[in-house]
């Protein structure tokens, strides 16, 4: 979880359910990081498994610049749904 300077808290986290992406090469680290966020109200069924760690560097490398470039800040959220 990448987090800007305001700190990882929820009393730092705009209004809404968290959506959260985790990627990486050990499945056992990945479970860790999804229960370590259920403490911060993101129980499992909202964390997301991207893969591996290439999908992390694209992610944070592409996403993240982007929507600073939009909003000149690191503090957003995002939302992801499925079609149907």
């Amino acid at each position: 979880m990448t987090r800007g300077r305001r700190g990882m808290g929820p009393e730092h986290w705009s209004p809404g359910e968290r959506k959260i992406v985790v990627c990486g090469e050990g499945a056992s680290a990945k479970e860790q990081v999804a229960a370590l966020l259920g403490g911060f109200g993101s129980p499992p069924p909202r964390v997301f498994d991207l893969g591996s760690v290439e999908a992390a560097r694209a992610v944070e490398r592409v996403l993240r610049v982007r929507l600073f470039e939009r909003f000149g800040h690191a503090e957003f959220n995002l939302e992801v749904r499925r079609a149907r």
